[in-house]
């Protein structure tokens, strides 16, 4: 955030230095493929996205709960595009 607004891409990158946030996240998580077990950091392209291309959220067994401006949203696990846990 700089002063109170969301950062766009250039600044994103300029900032933490990865050309992609899947790049950025890889360096701190370790990418699992699969079911994510409950507690996994969760990607997805189907629901509203930010700047950073996805949308985040944490999976929660079979469905993943994302925030979104009406609430918690939550989505089944099919709809996961990329999932990380920390090791």
């Amino acid at each position: 955030m700089i002063d109170g607004k969301a950062m766009n891409q250039t600044q994103l990158q300029q900032e933490f230095g990865f050309e992609r946030f899947s790049e950025a996240v890889d360096s701190k998580l370790t990418r699992f493929n699969g079911i994510p077990p409950r507690g996994s950091l969760v990607a997805t392209k189907k629901v509203r996205r930010w700047v950073i291309g996805n949308a985040l959220g944490i999976s929660v067994g079979l469905k993943a709960a994302f925030v979104t401006t009406r609430g918690i949203s939550y989505h089944p696990i099919e709809t996961i595009d990329k999932a990380w846990v920390q090791t």
